[in-house]
């Protein structure tokens, strides 16, 4: 969101302070659109909508609200995981080695998200995967699954403490 969303953010902030019985102020709006800043205006209402059409009984959070646009761990990983299955899915063996679409144990696909390159090698790398039975592929995305998780709440705990140590030397006044 840039400046220019402040009115529209206003605006959806006060229909779920109204549906969820909340008093509104500066303060509420401030931190939750330094929170959510990253976002675009269509995908915050998206999230608020959805929110307010689910059972919640209570104003959202702003983690609520991220999850709601970005997806959760599990949903996450499991997408990476699909999105992995379906490269070796890309291979044919009458296929080119030299074509780019052209994967197997030794023609390892770069992938750029780094979740899913430190999930797949905890589970050992392209190599393994490729040479797994597809019968046993349920345990490699068991454990796939399980790293990417774990990988992604570190990383949101180090860009939570990054943040919070910028809000503190803004709000101590020291310049970056």
């Amino acid at each position: 969101m840039t400046d220019a969303d402040k009115l529209d953010f206003a605006k959806i902030m006060e229909v779920m302070c109204l549906a969820y019985n909340r008093e509104s102020s500066q303060e509420l709006m401030r931190l939750y659109f330094a929170d959510l800043k990253r976002f675009s205006i269509e995908q915050i209402a998206y999230a608020c909508e959805k929110y307010r059409r689910s059972p919640a009984e209570f104003f959202p959070r702003v983690g609520k609200l991220i999850e709601l646009i970005e997806g959760n761990s599990d949903t996450k990983a499991v997408d990476a995981w699909i999105g992995v299955i379906e490269l070796i899915g890309q291979h044919d063996a009458e296929s080119d080695p030299e074509s780019p679409k052209y994967f197997d144990s030794r023609h390892a696909p770069r992938f750029d998200d780094a979740r899913t390159r430190r999930a797949l090698t905890s589970i050992g790398g392209w190599t393994v995967l490729c040479q797994t039975p597809v019968k046993d592929h349920q345990w490699l995305q068991k454990r796939f699954i399980e790293a990417y998780t774990v990988t992604q709440q570190v990383d949101e705990q180090k860009q939570i403490g990054r943040d919070e140590a910028s809000k503190l030397v803004e709000y101590l006044g020291y310049q970056k």
